[in-house]
């Protein structure tokens, strides 16, 4: 289960790759600002999406609004678990991912790398173990495929705010990396 990104590196690293792609983002691209994003803080993260014809960079929080959740409680504990898709549940049609037409909406991350955390009974804490390509540099990105949504809240007075999150696409972990992380 992914939770954790990095995202360094330089934006013409990504235009290079994608020469047509918009930067719409709100906040100005900094290499030095972005070193580790975590799914447990729901943060802004670079994501690359289509709209109508456009092909944009811009930023969405990390973790799809569970719109059928109203127990404010129980709501951030939802919102943890929809971090990440897993590949057969955006396929079962009874699903929140299939149901809302998120699987209709596909996006891309760039990450130079992803962590898994391995249990260490002994250890209090999990070990992170950096995991990246071995056929590009380390500065390079590659693309994880995700799907993302937009959502209205309600603010106090009374206006509506759109808001963009998004869900990395996961799968079962090979017998490698099963056995290694619990």
């Amino acid at each position: 289960m992914c939770r954790m990104i990095s995202q360094q590196g330089e934006i013409d690293l990504i235009t290079d790759i994608f020469p047509q792609l918009e930067n719409v983002k709100k906040l100005p691209f900094d290499q030095g600002d972005r070193t580790l994003t975590n799914a447990n803080a729901f943060q802004l993260t670079d994501v690359i999406v289509r709209h109508h014809d456009r092909l944009l960079l811009g930023e969405m929080e990390w973790g799809v609004h569970p719109t059928f959740e109203t127990d404010k409680a129980a709501y951030h504990k939802r919102k943890l678990t929809m971090v990440n898709a897993r590949r057969d549940k955006l396929l079962d049609i009874n699903s929140y991912w299939n149901s809302k037409g998120l699987i209709r909406n596909p996006v891309l991350i760039p990450v130079n790398k992803v962590y898994e955390h391995r249990h260490i009974e002994t250890w209090d804490t999990p070990v992170p173990y950096a995991i990246s390509t071995n056929h590009q540099p380390e500065d390079e990105y590659f693309y994880i495929p995700g799907v993302y949504q937009v959502y209205e809240t309600k603010q106090p007075h009374g206006q509506t705010r759109k808001h963009s999150s998004f869900a990395i696409i996961t799968t079962e972990a090979n017998t490698t990396k099963s056995y290694e992380i619990s």
